[in-house]
């Protein structure tokens, strides 16, 4: 049983995510990413999109009062994605606390995200991973649909990876 519930985000959560989120950027993905990529990252698009707390579609798990790990989706692309609408939802702005790496935090969300995204009469769900998930997305039955750049700006591209997982019935009962 994991031990870990996620509780749907609110507004007051915005200042703790994203000093977490910006403490497990530089810690999981300077491994993959040089040092302008991040920064790059940081300075033009950020990590936390408030606009999924507005909808309800934003989680977080705490541990002691402390936030630990955020997740969510959404029908919307991201700001800085110029392609056209999604044709399925998108898992968005999944982030976990470097010392709660690896014990259960990413895999609660992963899976209570699915949950609502199942609920609201999506069979499919899509996301972009950074580098440093893409093993944790295929852990979780993600398939890699292609890899591609985004443009931060300033000439800088970061390397990502689209991926998909089909929803079915079955899984999200269990």
């Amino acid at each position: 049983m994991n031990r870990w519930k996620p509780r749907l985000a609110i507004a007051q959560d915005e200042q703790a995510l994203r000093a977490m989120q910006a403490q497990c950027v530089h810690a999981l993905a300077e491994a993959y990413y040089a040092c302008e990529i991040i920064e790059t990252y940081f300075s033009h698009i950020g990590t936390l999109d408030p606009a999924l707390i507005a909808d309800g579609t934003y989680f977080v798990v705490e541990d002691e009062g402390r936030l630990v790990g955020s997740g969510g989706w959404s029908v919307r692309r991201p700001h800085y994605e110029q392609a056209a609408e999604p044709t399925a939802p998108l898992l968005r702005g999944f982030f976990v606390h470097p010392d709660y790496a690896r014990r259960g935090v990413g895999s609660a969300l992963v899976e209570r995200v699915e949950r609502a995204v199942f609920r609201a009469g999506h069979d499919e769900a899509r996301l972009t991973a950074m580098l440093s998930g893409v093993a944790f997305y295929r852990a979780h039955d993600y398939t890699v649909l292609r890899h591609r750049t985004v443009d931060l700006g300033d000439s800088v591209v970061m390397p990502v990876v689209d991926m998909a997982k089909r929803l079915g019935e079955h899984r999200m009962t269990a």
